[in-house]
């Protein structure tokens, strides 16, 4: 099955409170609890920026994604010393892609996306990775594709913290066309 749409036309939207979000499912009970009831907070007291990707013909997101700053732990890193110190980095808490649109490429495309925003907040903030906790070995394999790699010593629950560092991203970013 084809794509209805080309994903070169995806629209990128701040999450805002018209958008219909009953008829989304990633298929990931605990992404679409997050996505449907939670999200607008997160979004709305700046906890994370949420951010909606919309086929131009739909009102239904076919994906989303959300941002936000954390402080990691530089002890997590396993060439690092235990010690207490931390480094900034931007973490992707969640992204999906509606369970009807998987497999056409969307995911990869949200991803360079986020790389994008990345890259933006790195050159104004110096900020030097961007995280992420891969949920299960399915989106790890996805991550390890893009360029993340994992980094803690120990799993974080059920998944694994995994980073993209500022160098592997601007090599990325050289070998990868834009989004709009």
């Amino acid at each position: 099955m084809s794509l209805p749409f080309d994903i070169a036309d995806l629209e990128f939207r701040p999450l805002s409170d018209d958008c219909p979000r009953g008829a989304f499912s990633c298929g990931d009970r605990d992404i679409d609890r997050w996505f449907l009831k939670k999200a607008d907070d997160s979004h709305r007291e700046f906890q994370s920026r949420v951010t909606t990707v919309h086929a131009p013909t739909g009102l239904c997101p076919v994906g989303f994604f959300a941002l936000s700053w954390i402080a990691e732990r530089e002890s997590l890193l396993p060439q690092s010393p235990k010690s207490r110190d931390y480094f900034p980095a931007l973490h992707l808490e969640y992204v999906a892609v509606r369970r009807d649109f998987q497999g056409h490429g969307i995911g990869q495309y949200i991803m360079g996306r986020v790389l994008e925003l990345y890259l933006d907040a790195a050159d104004a903030t110096a900020v030097p990775a961007l995280t992420l906790i891969a949920l299960n070995e399915r989106a790890e394999r996805f991550y390890k594709d893009l360029g993340f790699a994992p980094y803690a010593r120990e799993e974080f629950g059920a998944g694994k913290r995994m980073l993209l560092p500022i160098q592997t991203a601007l090599e990325l970013r050289k070998s990868s066309p834009p989004t709009q």
